[in-house]
């Protein structure tokens, strides 16, 4: 399992998603749609001949700001053909709604930021979250940027971040809650714009970014 371009793979797993419109219908699942979502792009993948696994692959380490054992698996994981104990690629799942009650925690870790915070500014729209801010984070956080620092401590040659953010169209919606919708149509975790991809849905119901994390 080494030609396999997972940028294009995640696409095309949204992209069947979409079509069946199950994506948007299983975002009134609270508590689960993230479940939901990781057995859906691993059903998908398998449609086009790509296995993935989920919630098999371990975080193993230490939280470098605490020194405390990491615990928990990452997402979604592959395997090589010739070593299936060697992952050659992890990803981290996210759905997010700037209207979800605990949004800022699940995007940064923190409350919700100021109508001024930096993640909703940035030069052209966009805004590069730096090393120190996810390690500031730390790898023990199931936020965005928790999952990122997770994903830096794996070994696998490919590691992907995947963000579905869900669309935010409320008129009497806090500045807040507006300048966190803007900062995560913003943040990128790839310097590379290689290294970085989008998926819209044409009708407006979901946005997918994916990074690849090097």
């Amino acid at each position: 399992m080494t030609a396999i371009d997972w940028m294009e793979t995640f696409k095309r797993c949204f992209d069947q998603l979409k079509d069946k419109d199950r994506l948007p219908r299983a975002m009134k699942a609270d508590g689960c749609r993230e479940n939901w979502l990781q057995a859906e792009l691993m059903l998908q993948a398998e449609d086009q001949g790509v296995e993935i696994w989920t919630n098999t692959e371990k975080v193993v380490g230490v939280d470098p700001r605490t020194g405390k054992a990491l615990r928990g698996k990452y997402d979604l994981s592959a395997y090589y053909a010739e070593d299936p104990n060697k992952a050659t690629m992890v990803a981290e799942v996210k759905i997010i709604g700037a209207f979800f009650k605990d949004a800022g925690k699940c995007f940064t870790g923190h409350a919700l930021p100021k109508p001024s915070h930096p993640f909703a500014l940035g030069v052209d729209g966009r805004r590069l979250v730096t090393d120190e801010e996810i390690a500031k984070v730390g790898p023990r956080n199931w936020s965005l940027f928790g999952d990122a620092a997770r994903l830096r401590l794996h070994p696998a040659v490919e590691r992907y971040l995947i963000l579905v953010l869900l669309p935010f169209e409320d008129e009497k919606a806090t500045a807040a809650r507006r300048a966190l919708h803007a900062a995560m149509q913003a943040v990128r975790f790839a310097p590379d714009p290689h290294d970085e991809g989008q998926y819209d849905d044409e009708k407006g119901r979901f946005m997918v970014r994916i990074w690849r994390i090097r």
